[in-house]
């Protein structure tokens, strides 16, 4: 599921304004990227008491994240798993609710005022520490809701296959479809052999 998540320098529900450059030292930070290449940076369906994530909690792991300087927002990727609280946020993805998220830190804010006298509070890029972004009902980012959601056709095709209500017709569809991505998998394989990749 992809999200619009940071919405830079515009006020958020929670009277915040995050500066971009907060995502650019995300995006720099070593520590989280490395937990995203190694699909290891958890997330729960709403903030847990504490910042740490449990992993008795998790719902999905941060796949990809990216800064997109024209939207002036950062997107991030989530991989909604097979796990109890993963299913809950799955089934309501499939029935079509645009289920929010919310980023998971700490650090501390500024009281400043806008050019009207609104007072509202600025988060301090220096002492802002991302943990993680999890899945909530009542996101504080205008627009936090999934913008593409794709389904993982081989686990959907396994599930069904493992499915003791499911008809002979659906069992034969999801092995026919299982089989053909084999071939397609081979297919690809061999022509990377073939041109010495």
């Amino acid at each position: 599921v992809r999200y619009p998540v940071y919405e830079f320098d515009q006020l958020n529900a929670n009277n915040r304004i995050y500066e971009i450059i907060i995502g650019q030292n995300l995006m720099k930070n070593s520590e989280i990227q490395e937990k995203v290449k190694n699909k290891n940076l958890f997330g729960h369906a709403e903030h847990p008491q504490e910042t740490q994530s449990n992993l008795e909690r998790v719902s999905h792991y941060i796949a990809e994240m990216q800064v997109v300087e024209s939207e002036n927002r950062m997107k991030q990727v989530f991989d909604v798993l097979d796990t109890p609280t993963g299913r809950i946020v799955d089934t309501l993805l499939r029935a079509g609710c645009l289920v929010g998220c919310s980023t998971r830190a700490e650090g501390d804010l500024e009281e400043k005022e806008d050019s009207k006298g609104h007072k509202y509070h600025r988060v301090i890029p220096e002492s802002y520490k991302y943990v993680t972004t999890d899945f909530t009902a009542d996101p504080s980012t205008y627009g936090a809701v999934p913008i593409e959601i794709k389904r993982n056709i081989v686990s959907t095709a396994r599930k069904e296959l493992s499915n003791e209500k499911a008809t002979a017709g659906d069992k034969q569809f999801a092995t026919l479809l299982l089989e053909s991505m084999v071939c397609k998998d081979k297919a690809n394989r061999s022509e990377e052999r073939r041109v010495g990749k």
